[in-house]
């Protein structure tokens, strides 16, 4: 089992960048996800987030490998 999650870091598919804007559906939580800002932190780039139908529009930073694990897809 962990030889498999090993390796499949290696062979990890190339996602494309993710942009300011960009809505992105959760599959978890089926919650709908909006891109606010980019933000560099120690050399890796994180992203704010908010959820769409919270009234309040609190704002989480996730990092970019955060939203490429598969969780997160982006809305046409």
């Amino acid at each position: 089992m962990h030889i498999k999650k090993l390796l499949k870091s290696f062979y990890r598919v190339k996602y494309k960048s993710f942009t300011v804007g960009q809505r992105l559906a959760s599959k978890n939580s089926r919650n709908i996800l909006i891109i606010k800002r980019e933000v560099f932190i120690s050399g890796i780039k994180h992203y704010s987030i908010s959820i769409e139908a919270e009234p309040w529009k609190k704002t989480t930073l996730l990092s970019e490998s955060a939203l490429q694990d598969l969780q997160y897809v982006p809305l046409p």
